[in-house]
């Protein structure tokens, strides 16, 4: 089994719901997005995917965040955009575009650091 690894980033504000503390205030942080896909099979370049192509498709997913407050996004507004509200929205929009994209890869996880000591990671059973 392959697996290969993107990483994007993007920075943004955002202010968590239903919670009491300093993270109730709306603060920024300079976010790190990784994605990883898995395969058994490489194409006719010897490749699972193109890390170009990976890496393109999350910064597509991404783009919109940054610079913004996340909690003003459509994607969060009925949700608190927390690092695992945040990975899961990415790995959800991330398989979307990947299916329409030619590839043996299959995605395996998304995990957002809003710092280098605090990451969070979003993978589907099955």
């Amino acid at each position: 089994m392959y697996e290969i690894r993107a990483t994007a980033g993007f920075d943004a504000a955002h202010y968590l719901l239903n919670y009491e503390g300093a993270c109730a205030r709306m603060h920024g942080h300079t976010w790190t997005v990784e994605a990883a896909v898995t395969g058994s099979e490489l194409d006719e370049s010897e490749l699972l995917m193109d890390f170009h192509d990976l890496r393109k498709l999350l910064r597509e997913v991404i783009e919109s965040f940054d610079h913004n407050c996340l909690n003003d996004l459509d994607a969060f507004s009925e949700l608190s955009p927390t690092s695992e509200n945040i990975a899961a929205y990415i790995y959800r929009e991330l398989l979307v575009k990947l299916r329409e994209f030619p590839h043996r890869a299959t995605l395996a996880w998304v995990s957002v650091a809003e710092s280098r000591d605090t990451k969070a990671v979003y993978r589907e059973e099955g």
